[in-house]
């Protein structure tokens, strides 16, 4: 009886596995994410007179003020409360759409941005469900004062400060050769109040 020797030579051929992996990995280790809110920046100091940053202003109204004189009328936080369920739904449908290959990562993040930016300012322009702890409005003062009995809305330069910025990992295989990145100051409400 003869003995044959077969040598088989095999090639593994990577089609995106690993950065799919990279790429999912970086959004499960959250150094991919967007932050959505008042940022720090051009837009976040636009007041001037010694009157308080946009930043610090939309963190008076989410928490209300130390001297329990402004009372806590949170518009980031709410937002996101009455909106959960739904950003879960879209954020699952990116996700597919990363792992199909169909959307890289800063897209997807982008679509998320934009979506709670866009319901964070309708919800201040609404004033839906934006009131005190106890369920009161402004103080008679303040409507006087302001000519308005809508919460959180005076010169509208807090509302134009609402924005959002996508920050992509550097070891995702989808990120940009100008990294996003804030300057200091960035108010990141969601992650303060849930403690995360």
């Amino acid at each position: 009886m003869r003995k044959f020797r077969v040598t088989v030579k095999a090639r593994d051929v990577d089609r995106g596995w690993s950065d799919l992996r990279r790429t999912l990995a970086s959004l499960r280790d959250r150094k991919s994410y967007v932050k959505v809110g008042v940022l720090g920046g051009a837009n976040a100091s636009a007041r001037g007179g010694g009157t308080p940053s946009n930043v610090e202003l939309a963190a008076i109204h989410e928490f209300g003020s130390d001297d329990g004189r402004i009372p806590a009328r949170s518009f980031l936080r709410s937002t996101y409360d009455v909106n959960r369920i739904e950003y879960m739904t879209l954020l699952r449908k990116l996700t597919a759409g990363i792992y199909a290959g169909k959307m890289p990562i800063a897209r997807a993040l982008g679509i998320m941005g934009l979506k709670m930016e866009a319901d964070i300012k309708r919800r201040v322009m609404t004033g839906a469900g934006i009131m005190t702890a106890d369920g009161k409005g402004l103080r008679q003062s303040t409507i006087d004062r302001k000519g308005s009995s809508r919460p959180l809305i005076d010169t509208g330069r807090l509302i134009g400060s609402v924005s959002h910025v996508v920050v992509i990992s550097k070891d995702s295989p989808n990120a940009p050769a100008a990294h996003l990145s804030l300057g200091t100051g960035a108010l990141n409400v969601a992650r303060r109040a849930s403690g995360i």
